[in-house]
């Protein structure tokens, strides 16, 4: 995002008098809310989240390192941002494993 699409994005949120919110949103969504509302703050619990975010193609700027970051920056960091606040931790350590596909 540039500066200028930045500025327009602050124009638009003070003209429309309701909040903004960037980041990890999943937390606040209101099925998440919901199941919040269940759990006791000491109670075990055991995170599975499956997602199902699509084929992307081998060339789309998601995957180039420079804009896009790969698909973990841009959309897996806010599932792992979900299971930390269902949780209630934060992560103490932080490992990363990936393989490489050369596909011609």
């Amino acid at each position: 995002m540039s500066f200028s699409e930045l500025e327009m994005v602050k124009e638009a949120y003070m003209k429309s008098g309701k909040g903004l919110m960037l980041g990890f949103n999943r937390r606040f969504a209101p099925l998440t809310l919901k199941m919040m509302a269940i759990f006791t703050t000491g109670q075990k619990k055991a995170i599975n989240i499956r997602i199902n975010a699509g084929i992307v193609p081998h060339d789309h700027w998601v995957h180039d390192p420079e804009i896009g970051g790969g698909r973990i920056i841009g959309e897996v960091c806010h599932f792992i941002d979900l299971a930390c606040f269902i949780a209630g931790v934060e992560p103490k350590e932080y490992m990363l494993l990936f393989y490489l596909s050369i596909r011609n």
